[in-house]
């Protein structure tokens, strides 16, 4: 279960890895944080410009507030 958060902020790109696990390899460049979605309010991040997930929905507990809180760290444009 993997979520990757995009933002470019004056010319430069961060990258974000959510996952509720600690990876088994971490890549230079990526900030990795182990939370859960229900916990993304709490934790203070940045809004993205994109929010790519894979292999995601489908273990939420909740889909509609896991989904909620995503696009509630969405920029507005």
């Amino acid at each position: 279960i993997n979520l990757i958060f995009y933002s470019e902020v004056t010319g430069a790109t961060k990258l974000y890895s959510i996952d509720i696990r600690e990876p088994k390899t971490k890549l230079n460049g990526i900030n990795y944080i182990k939370s859960a979605v229900d916990d993304l309010p709490s934790l203070n991040l940045p809004k993205f410009d994109a929010i790519i997930m894979t292999e995601v929905i489908e273990h939420f507990l909740d889909p509609d507030k896991a989904l909620e809180n995503i696009v509630n760290l969405l920029n507005d444009h």
